[in-house]
Parts: structure tokens; C-alpha cells; sequence
């Protein structure tokens, strides 16, 4: 139950929402679960979206299949020989 409440601000369009729609859930919280809510600042917040971007961005470099790879651009280039830097040695 507490989750779906803080997916709310998530679901929000634009910061200034999410901040009024995270202090409305803390508000609803503060009765029923008084340490949650003191836990739910600012510097929550940003930890935990920067935790979700770390495992976003682990679970991409790990992906077999890029988004965006040479042979995927390559017909859009107007290079016609597409190819990785040469490394330094």
C-alpha cells in the first residue's frame, strides 16, 4: 500500500507536481506510520531516484541488445564506413 502511494509522485508530469503530490502522501502517511513519514525529505527523494537510475543504467550496459548501435545508425550516417575509434595504444 505505502508503494502504490509514493508511485503516485513518480506518476506525476512535471517536478513541482511530484513535490505537491509527495508532501500530500507524507501527510497521509504521518498519522498511521509517523516515522515513514519524517524519513520522506528531500534527500529521499533524491536517493532513491538515484538508485533507480544506477540499476536503469546497470541493467542497460548489461543488455545484449543496445539501443543504439553501429549497425543500426549506420544506414543513416553520411559516412558510408562506420566504425569505432581507433584506440591509443
Amino acid at each position: 500500500m505505502v508503494s502504490a502511494f509514493i508511485a503516485t509522485a513518480f506518476a506525476q508530469d512535471d517536478a513541482d507536481a511530484a513535490r505537491l503530490q509527495w508532501r500530500k502522501v507524507t501527510d497521509q502517511l504521518r498519522p498511521s506510520i509517523p516515522k515513514l513519514a519524517r524519513l520522506m525529505n528531500e534527500a529521499a527523494i533524491k536517493r532513491l531516484v538515484g538508485a533507480i537510475l544506477l540499476e536503469q543504467n546497470d541493467e542497460w550496459a548489461v543488455q545484449r541488445a543496445r539501443y543504439m548501435t553501429l549497425e543500426t545508425i549506420a544506414p543513416i550516417s553520411d559516412n558510408p564506413i562506420v566504425g569505432l575509434p581507433a584506440v591509443a595504444t
